[in-house]
């Protein structure tokens, strides 16, 4: 950096502007980009960071933060994408500025002597159906936006069968970019709820939520507002559901039971056929649960292996049936030209899922 070759202790930018949170920004709605600066003096500074859109600099969106002395800090804060984009557009430019405010003045830090702005782009993304997942994953695993090329980049897709069943079942139904599924980056300093202002579905397959509090309020008033949830009782423990939505989960467990054998039974059977009986090698576990006031639309030995909850505008499924036990190994690989196949198929229980959680 060129204030640390002349010997200058002012602070500086890491990174600025970067697209953070779930890394979503479509027109009309909130995206997230974070800040990171370094404090090389030995007293904490006020800094504000600043970023506005190179299509239209009219707003400019920014947070005010302290950094201590001698250390870096890494925040996030809101930017509206503006509603207009020219259609063909995939990228926006951000630029953006920090300024020392220690000493009650607007002190800008620039980058580089000709460099007024620090840039950074966002991929802007018009679809509808953009599906998150929030695992405990941390940043630099799976705590990154999966894109068409980098989700084949993996050496194994399925070491997270997770991200492998919302793959099956956007693909299933036939939703454009199926492959494409945001995760949420290793930062607990996230603007909730305005970090899920471009979600329009989230699977929830962890117990991250236990521990961030301002996520579950952010979560659960994005639910209310119409959002649609996905929590998987084999990956979510029922402590992070009830401290999620309190006295609202009506479900209590009555024990787990590991199956060999089993049949998921629709209770509205679209297909008109016999559900088929699996046979498994490893046992598929299931929560047996006691349900009241909720839409049971798959069971297993009579016990419910798929339930809806209405949530104020929106609706969270719940399933008690081991991830594994709705999908089926692929027989055969498959070379697509794209490149890794997935690992796993869907079965027409998990499909019956998909047509209405999407």
């Amino acid at each position: 950096m060129l204030a640390q070759q002349a010997g200058d202790l002012r602070p500086h930018a890491f990174s600025l502007g970067e697209p953070a949170g779930f890394h979503q920004f479509r027109p009309g709605c909130w995206g997230i980009v974070s800040a990171e600066v370094w404090n090389p003096s030995k007293r904490p500074v006020r800094i504000l960071a600043a970023t506005t859109f190179e299509t239209d600099q009219t707003t400019q969106y920014g947070r005010e933060f302290w950094v201590p002395a001698e250390a870096k800090r890494k925040v996030s804060y809101p930017v509206r994408v503006p509603e207009k984009i020219e259609e063909k557009t995939r990228r926006l430019k951000l630029l953006s500025r920090i300024y020392d405010r220690t000493d009650g003045k607007n002190t800008l830090l620039r980058r580089k002597r000709d460099h007024m702005w620090h840039e950074s782009s966002a991929r802007v993304f018009s679809r509808d159906n953009i599906t998150a997942y929030y695992s405990d994953y941390a940043e630099g695993e799976y705590g990154v936006m999966l894109t068409d090329d980098q989700f084949f980049d993996l050496v194994d897709p399925a070491l997270d069968p997770v991200l492998e069943a919302i793959k099956v079942t956007r693909r299933y139904m036939n939703i454009k970019d199926w492959r494409q599924i945001p995760t949420l980056d290793q930062n607990d300093d996230l603007p909730w709820p305005l970090a899920l202002d471009s979600i329009d579905q989230l699977v929830l397959g962890g117990n991250r939520l236990a521990t961030e509090p301002e996520a579950r309020e952010g979560i659960r008033g994005w639910v209310n507002q119409g959002g649609r949830l996905w929590i998987m009782l084999d990956k979510t423990d029922l402590k992070t559901v009830r401290l999620l939505l309190g006295d609202a989960f009506p479900a209590y467990l009555v024990d787990e039971v590991s199956l060999s054998q089993y049949q998921i039974v629709p209770h509205q059977d679209k297909v008109n056929s016999d559900p088929e009986l699996r046979e498994v090698e490893v046992p598929v576990r299931l929560s047996r649960l006691v349900t009241e006031g909720v839409d049971v639309s798959h069971s297993v030995d009579g016990w419910p292996a798929a339930f809806w909850l209405k949530y104020g505008d929106g609706e969270i499924l719940f399933t008690a049936l081991e991830l594994r036990a709705w999908s089926r190994p692929r027989r055969e690989l498959i070379i697509r030209p794209r490149g890794i196949p997935g690992q796993v198929l869907d079965t027409p229980p998990l499909q019956q899922l998909a047509e209405r959680f999407f």
